[in-house]
């Protein structure tokens, strides 16, 4: 199993930045979910987030909340051109939550590798046990390890080159 560092603006860190701000209503989802695990598709736009979500809102229903990067602490360490890019995104109908981002890695957008499944666990030894099995043969982004906003926190690719971002919020 080998570690990668990521450079240069790199979703999964970026994303980081993002949970750990305040008053992120994501928390509050996560929290309250009665589930052993759950899966998330995580999308990834090329700067037309906003206007996907949108649509997505009027395919499905529900309330979307958008976070320009203008909003977040990355704010700083972006060119202009992207504050109105979209940090991250999430539609939510009862159970039903879409999340998405313009944010992407430093090889830049990629059709077709635009998509991470977020895997939300309700114990530490299942996120631990399926961290190790899912990134075995493929590649360590972000070790599993305590994050700001109160969760077990990790993100890898697995040995076909899908990636999965895992958290386990604390009790």
């Amino acid at each position: 199993m080998k570690k990668v560092r990521l450079s240069s603006l790199p979703l999964l860190l970026a994303l980081l930045h993002v949970l750990e701000s305040p008053g992120l209503w994501y928390l509050h989802i996560l929290k309250h979910m009665n589930m052993a695990v759950r899966a998330v598709p995580y999308l990834t736009f090329n700067g037309n987030c906003r206007e996907a979500m949108g649509f997505y809102k009027e395919c499905f229903g529900g309330e979307l909340s958008l976070q320009a990067i203008a909003e977040t602490p990355m704010a700083a360490r972006c060119p202009s051109g992207m504050q109105q890019h979209i940090m991250h995104s999430a539609l939510i109908k009862g159970d039903f939550l879409l999340m998405a981002t313009d944010m992407v890695g430093p090889a830049g957008f990629i059709q077709g590798s635009d998509m991470a499944v977020s895997l939300d666990f309700g114990d530490e030894q299942e996120i631990k046990t399926c961290f190790e099995k899912l990134s075995a043969g493929g590649n360590i982004f972000e070790p599993l390890r305590d994050a700001a906003w109160g969760a077990l926190f990790g993100t890898a690719q697995d040995k076909f080159g899908k990636v999965w971002m895992f958290n386990c919020n604390k009790k």
